[in-house]
Parts: C-alpha cells; structure tokens; sequence
C-alpha cells in the first residue's frame, strides 16, 4: 500500500496516554523541538527577581545542565531541545541579592517532562480482501510502528476516487490491526480505502490502496438454450 507522511500543524501539549492518573510530574507530548514551558514566581520580595534559570536532563534527573536564562524574567519560558527525545526540566529563580535555591542536583526528580516525538508512525497494510458471504465484507489487516501510539490511534476512511471525498468506515479508535467492514448500500463498485495513524504527539500517516478494490458480489448464472449442429467434415 502507498504511504504518505502527515505533517500536521504544530499542536499544543498532549498529556501523554500512558501517565493518566499516575502521581509525579507532568508529561507532555510535542511534535516540535520548540515550545514554550510556562512558569509562575511566587514569594517575591522587596529586591525583586534577578534572574530566571531552566535546567533540563535527558535521564529522569541523574545529571542536570543549566539550559539558559530568562531574559525577560517573564513566563513563557522558550525551550529548542534540537532534537527528539524525553527532557524533564526545573526551574530556579534569584532575587534582587542573588538568593536562590540550590540548582537541581542528581537524583532530584523533574518539574515537568517533555517528550518531543517528530516521528510520524510506520503503516503496512495488506491488500484488502473482498468476502462474498452473507451481505459480503471487506478484510482488512495492517500493522504499525510507532513508539507512543494515540489512544485512539487509527480511522479508516473509503471513496469512489483516490483524491475523496472520504467517508468513514469507523472513526478515531483504538488499533487493534485490522478491521472487518460489512458492505453498505450504495458503496460504488470500485473503491479506494486508506488508514489514518496517529501518535500522542500530533504526527500522522495515512496508507492507501493505490488501485480501486473492486466490490462486485454477483454471481453469473448461466443457462443451455439451444444445440447448433455443425456440419459434417467432407473426407
């Protein structure tokens, strides 16, 4: 099947599927190495503040680096990771008189953790295959790559021609790699199917069928109507 990359428009934060509910720092996901993490000072005495510091791990907190400084001293926070990975990150503050607490040290757990994910997922999808029993179906089978698949990770869509109109077989749901769809009436008898995967961050990828299945469940009935003699061959 043909495989086309999506690439979406940059999406805000997604919690990541697999912490809901878990206690800890928040995960997020992106699909862009830059974004911004918003923070909030509280406590702030009469010197003011003098200086805002991110620090950032790649290894859940077992070495710390100083990112950068704020140099506005104002939320948002602009974050270039220059490339894909998981960082947690910290953030410190100094007042007027260089007070502060302690940078980070090992073993101190993250604020937050990012997860930036460019990666679209990796379809393979076979040949769908037309059943004519019953009302008739389409099989369809498919695996995917991905590392942090959507909780509702795939939608299969169908049309008479290969640039759509699409409709929907099913919509954003859960892969389970394959799909059995039942014939509906007024599908056209040769159609284009394609599947839509999606990540936790944003980014998709759709596999087509590059030529139109056909969906044709008559069965041709023939009959004897007549006998045409043949002449005889002449020695």
């Amino acid at each position: 099947m043909a495989e086309d990359v999506a690439r979406p428009p940059v999406t805000p934060p997604q919690p990541a599927d697999a912490d809901y509910g878990n206690e800890g720092p928040a995960t997020l996901m992106v699909n862009n190495r830059i974004f911004e993490l918003e923070y909030q000072v509280d406590d702030v005495g009469p010197s003011g503040i003098s200086a805002v510091d991110l620090f950032v791990t790649e290894d859940n907190g077992k070495q710390w680096f100083r990112y950068g400084n704020d140099s506005d001293r104002r939320s948002p926070f602009s974050v270039d990771t220059m490339a894909e990975g998981t960082f947690g990150f910290a953030v410190r503050v100094r007042n007027g008189v260089g007070v502060a607490d302690i940078p980070p040290q090992p073993g101190t757990e993250p604020e937050i953790i990012v997860t930036v994910d460019q990666t679209a997922p990796a379809i393979e999808m076979a040949q769908p295959i037309v059943r004519t029993a019953g009302a008739g179906s389409v099989s369809f089978a498919w695996r995917i790559r991905e590392a942090h698949p959507a909780q509702n990770s795939v939608r299969l869509e169908y049309a008479a021609a290969a640039t759509g109109p699409w409709t929907a077989a099913f919509d954003w749901q859960p892969n389970r790699n394959g799909y059995e769809m039942a014939l509906r009436p007024g599908m056209p008898p040769a159609v284009f199917f394609r599947l839509t995967a999606r990540d936790q961050a944003g980014n998709q990828a759709v596999a087509q069928t590059p030529q139109p299945i056909v969906i044709d469940l008559k069965k041709p009935v023939a009959r004897l109507i007549r006998v045409q003699p043949v002449p005889a061959q002449q020695p």
